[in-house]
């Protein structure tokens, strides 16, 4: 006993002078600095693997290691494993859904549920993935939360409204004893964004603010959104239930005004009381700056995360106009304190995030955008890099990149540095839009190389980016919707209702893919490069912000400078550097 007690008499002391060393330390601003690692770790990093045209509505993360992620590509539903391998995320395609899906849930690896428009759930098992039968009336769902070990769950969103009606109906279902029923608590008018529920109670927000008590819906009372007395409209897409008596909520309001613009807007529940949190930072102190939340996230710890997007609401020196090309947001809530994270890319817009524990995170968005928080960082295929000195590789000192292998003897082989520019990145592997798998890519200016490891040896081991169609898709133009040619056009295409305008006709002809050997060109192989035409031609602003006679193909955009010499009137678009562009590569 005697022993015992002079060894915790000397344990005392030694806490006691570490304590006294640790507030000296403190005092004198000697608070020591995390290591380089450490701080590698700390920091957001953009994920590879997903093209531009993917637009991410959700993800969910399992454990440190393995997420989901669903959303949208050409109107169809799209969902996304991803996998830490070796400290990178790996992304790969799982399944696609007949409409948008719009959230997702995984208890683990082989449970999980996703949803989305026109009241599609799907739901991965033991033996895959399984379509299930629509919900009644097709409900747009925006929304899904599984209970304990996947026994009970709520989905919610609304039913589009019926000719009789003014507005659309909230649409609420409950899962339980492996049913999903509608859940009728919620009347009235009204769409649901979001839901979550915790021990005790649970919110559902978009046009309402619902709490879910002892087994019944009700709706509570918030502040105005543009402060007391002013009831501006206001839009909830996230909320975060902490427990039966706190909550967050987070969206935007807009400004009724004569240059009205959508600010973020953030609401706090405690008490019973919702009120309205001020002091979050926004992206930008402009008062002409819009932006919006749409997405949170919360720690058991208190730690959270708001995401969304924001612009800078500034005139642009160049054009004259509004800058209101929307830049990422994450705000993190730390020790009752927010403040604005620092981002690896100044492009695109975030739509939701899951925060795993204080030290690790996800973020999706649009544009295919994905964050990474506490992995350090991330391979970046634009990074510039040095010159290899190998005489199988050709490096381009103007922008610090190389061309190798399939891809060397491919630009080498059909048309170089006049057709398809530098290459604005290293080899990299992307999912394809059209098959869901993995492919090794590279970026050029004016394409995107593709390598088919199926079709090596052949002259189509690399493919073509169609990124004319990709480039119309990302500006909301529906290329099949547009008027078309008459039939009896000179230089007209049957495939596509187009003809190509007597401006583009001898460049289009007189250029291709070498695909035979031989020196003439042929329409095949002007069809490989190109593609067919996909709009008649008509003025546009390119992107140096020059009115040019323009006309799009399927892989290509061409520009006719009457100005310019002859070999020079015909330019191609820098389609792949515009969309990397938008990637803020």
């Amino acid at each position: 006993m005697i022993h015992n007690s002079r060894l915790k008499n000397r344990t005392v002391k030694v806490s006691a002078v570490l304590l006294t060393l640790i507030s000296l330390i403190s005092v004198l601003g000697l608070t020591p600095q995390p290591t380089a690692a450490q701080a590698q770790s700390q920091l957001w990093a953009s994920v590879i693997g997903l093209p531009v045209t993917v637009q991410l509505h959700d993800v969910f993360m399992v454990d440190e290691r393995v997420a989901w992620a669903v959303g949208e590509e050409r109107d169809r539903g799209v969902i996304y494993r991803l996998h830490l391998q070796n400290g990178r995320w790996e992304v790969a395609f799982e399944t696609a859904a007949p409409a948008p899906l719009r959230a997702v849930v995984a208890l683990h690896e082989a449970n999980v549920w996703a949803v989305g428009d026109r009241g599609t759930i799907v739901h991965k098992d033991g033996s895959g993935w399984q379509m299930l039968p629509t919900l009644s009336s097709s409900p747009n769902l925006r929304t899904i939360q599984m209970l304990g070990a996947g026994e009970e769950g709520w989905v919610g969103g609304s039913f589009p409204p019926t000719p009789d009606e003014q507005a659309p109906r909230p649409a609420l279902f409950h899962y339980r004893q492996g049913q999903w029923q509608q859940d009728p608590g919620l009347a009235g008018s009204g769409q649901i964004e979001h839901l979550h529920l915790a021990a005790g109670a649970g919110w559902a927000v978009g046009d309402h603010i619902w709490r879910y008590a002892e087994g019944s819906w009700t709706v509570e009372e918030e502040p105005f959104a543009c402060g007391e007395n002013f009831p501006c409209p206001r839009t909830l897409s996230a909320v975060r239930a902490v427990n039966a008596d706190e909550a967050w909520a987070v969206g935007s309001r807009h400004a009724i005004c004569a240059v009205c613009v959508t600010r973020p807007h953030v609401l706090h529940r405690q008490n019973g009381v919702w009120q309205r949190v001020l002091d979050v930072p926004s992206g930008s102190t402009n008062p002409q700056s819009s932006g919006s939340f749409e997405g949170a996230s919360f720690a058991a710890d208190g730690t959270g995360l708001l995401v969304g997007w924001y612009d800078r609401g500034i005139v642009d020196s160049n054009t004259g106009s509004f800058d209101t090309r929307a830049r990422p947001l994450i705000v993190r809530y730390q020790g009752q304190q927010w403040r604005q994270e620092t981002l690896p890319t100044d492009r695109g817009a975030l739509n939701a995030v899951s925060l795993l524990d204080s030290g690790h995170a996800l973020a999706v968005g649009r544009a295919g955008l994905i964050l990474a928080y506490g992995y350090g960082t991330q391979p970046n295929p634009a990074a510039q890099v040095a010159d290899p000195r190998d005489s199988n590789v050709t490096y381009f000192a103007p922008v610090g990149h190389t061309l190798k292998g399939s891809f060397r003897s491919y630009w080498m082989r059909n048309g170089g540095l006049s057709v398809f520019g530098y290459p604005l990145t290293e080899e990299f592997r992307e999912v394809n839009s059209d098959t869901g798998q993995p492919y090794d890519v590279q970026y050029l200016e004016r394409q995107r190389y593709e390598f088919h490891p199926e079709l090596r040896g052949t002259p189509y081991e690399v493919l073509l980016g169609w990124l004319g169609v990709e480039m119309l898709q990302r500006q909301g133009r529906d290329w099949t919707t547009f008027e078309k040619a008459a039939p009896a056009a000179p230089h007209f295409f049957a495939e596509t209702g187009h003809a190509i305008a007597p401006q583009f006709w001898d460049y289009w002809r007189t250029h291709g893919l070498q695909l035979d050997g031989q020196p003439m060109v042929t329409a095949q192989e002007s069809l490989a490069l190109f593609g067919y035409p996909i709009l008649e031609p008509q003025v546009e602003t390119n992107s140096s912000g020059d009115r040019v006679l323009t006309q799009w193909f399927e892989r290509a955009r061409f520009e006719y400078h009457p100005h310019n010499p002859a070999p020079y009137q015909v330019l191609l678009g820098r389609l792949a550097a515009e969309l990397l562009m938008e990637r803020g590569w």
